[in-house]
């Protein structure tokens, strides 16, 4: 039992210096996409919007609004603003198929085709709560199953 505690707490740590790795890609993403637009400050807002991801939908939304607004406001063209969101909305485009799926699952030993159901099932079931805390629960759910099935093929009532 103590062994299986120590696992669902490493997990949830592996989960989160996963989140972290996927904060600072998205980060220097951002940033680049900013550079290349010439946006001032492209450091600050392209973490700033990396770190609001932590919150689902509505982060996105913020961390790119906040760079376009202050485009529309330092640049002679509103083309600029249209840049930023379109920056944006490709990099969430990438977080959320390919790059979130694939360093969350591999540090906390899920398939990212779990990972990306365990999201879809946690929004579905539970909306924006669902969302945050679906994947560290389908790594505990993981680990909890493996060591049931351990447990039962153990016992005698495994005939294998």
């Amino acid at each position: 039992l103590n062994a299986m505690i120590a696992k669902i707490y490493n997990i949830q740590q592996n989960y989160l210096i996963g989140l972290l790795k996927v904060i600072i890609i998205v980060g220097i993403l951002n940033t680049i996409g900013l550079l290349f637009l010439g946006i001032d400050h492209a450091l600050f807002f392209g973490f700033f919007a990396a770190i609001l991801l932590i919150i689902p939908y509505i982060g996105v939304v913020i961390g790119s609004l906040v760079p376009a607004v202050f485009a529309l406001a330092t640049q002679d063209n509103p083309w600029y603003a249209v840049g930023v969101i379109a920056i944006f909305m490709f990099i969430q485009f990438l977080e959320g198929n390919f790059i979130t799926p694939k360093i969350t699952g591999d540090s906390i030993g899920l398939h990212p085709v779990w990972v990306m159901f365990a999201l879809l099932a946690g929004g579905v079931l539970l909306g924006f709560l669902g969302l945050m805390i679906a994947v560290p629960l389908a790594a505990v759910i993981g680990v909890l199953t493996r060591f049931a099935i351990s447990k039962y093929k153990q016992s005698s009532l495994y005939k294998g």
